[in-house]
């Protein structure tokens, strides 16, 4: 970090931007070297709808106030 002296204001702090960007370049390429490497899709588990022959069972459950 590097001060500023002089001026009415006393000492003022500026940020060296350089490191920062050369930091955002660098993790830039390398996101750009690992998408194309990455599998295709998601392997997830979707439910499938119920076969019509098969009935349908209630999930729902009522509150039970108990005192």
């Amino acid at each position: 970090m590097a001060f500023a002296t002089g001026g009415s204001g006393g000492p003022q702090a500026n940020i060296n931007m350089t490191p920062m960007i050369d930091v955002l370049l660098v993790l830039i390429i390398i996101f750009m070297v690992i998408t194309p490497l990455t599998p295709k899709g998601l392997e997830a588990l979707v439910p499938q709808p119920a076969q019509p022959n098969q009935q349908q069972t209630n999930r729902t459950r009522e509150p039970s106030w108990s005192r």
